[in-house]
């Protein structure tokens, strides 16, 4: 689940579900397809998996704490350097991991 296909129908979207008469697909628009799995059996399926990533994104991560995002840390200090290169950030995501005492990673 979770996979980026492309049925003969032309539908195209990710697998949401897949049940014992049927699967799910979520398309783009954000709309729910409901395939019979008897068509499915029947019909050419490619699995994109995930598609690849806009080459004109990139990923970082700063942390929190000694030399992470706090005052005068690398996130800080990243910042400056972006303001200073013109580099604008449109939507930053964040992300917060909370840690227990026996190190279980928790997401919000």
């Amino acid at each position: 689940m979770g996979d980026f296909v492309r049925l003969e129908s032309g539908v195209e979207g990710f697998v949401e579900d897949i049940g014992w008469r049927s699967t799910r697909v979520r398309v783009l628009p954000n709309n729910l397809v409901i395939v019979p799995n008897a068509k499915l059996a029947q019909s050419t399926i490619t699995n994109y998996h995930l598609p690849e990533p806009d080459p004109r994104q990139r990923q970082l991560r700063i942390g929190s704490g000694p030399g992470g995002a706090g005052p005068g840390g690398g996130g800080e200090r990243i910042l400056r350097r972006f303001r200073a290169e013109g580099i604008e950030i449109p939507f930053p995501v964040r992300t917060v991991e909370l840690r227990s005492r026996n190190a279980k990673v928790e997401r919000s």
